[in-house]
């Protein structure tokens, strides 16, 4: 019986995400659920709470849950850098080379060969399409309101 080897089947998880124009949006959550649970493993390590981390803070616990959840990618630099302070951390943000040049220009190709041309033509087409179902919207809902007067 002989081995076979299976070098490299496929493309990579990040070439794939790239290609379906997913790759930053991944990215970006990756890097959040990371952030979010270096924050909550400082906060076990130095016994804090949500509300006295809140606190600390001088912000709100809505702000501090947003911040906490993995899932959400919106934060800003001054609440992360506060938060951080109240935790006895340092904040350190880098740039860094991408791992393949040759990927982020193929995925810029991929991304740029899927856009659909945008001319005038296309989008008054679809401002006319608008107008038209928002006028149609507006007279079925006058007629229902019509309607229900004469009940």
């Amino acid at each position: 019986m002989t081995k076979r080897s299976f070098e490299h089947v496929g493309s990579s998880l990040d070439e794939w995400l790239a290609e379906e124009g997913l790759l930053d949006q991944a990215s970006a959550k990756a890097i959040k659920s990371t952030i979010a649970w270096q924050l909550q493993a400082a906060m076990q390590e130095r016994q804090l709470s949500k509300a006295a981390l809140v606190r600390g803070m001088g912000t709100t616990k809505a702000q501090l849950d947003r911040l906490l959840d993995p899932l959400n990618t919106s934060l800003t630099l001054k609440t992360l850098a506060r938060c951080a302070d109240v935790l006895g951390k340092d904040l350190r943000i880098e740039l860094v080379e991408p791992r393949s040049p040759q990927r982020l220009v193929r995925a810029a190709r991929t991304r740029v060969a899927r856009r659909k041309p945008s001319t005038i033509a296309d989008r008054a087409r679809g401002a006319h399409k608008a107008a038209k179902r928002a006028r149609k919207e507006t007279l079925s809902s006058s007629k229902a309101a019509r309607q229900r007067k004469a009940r």
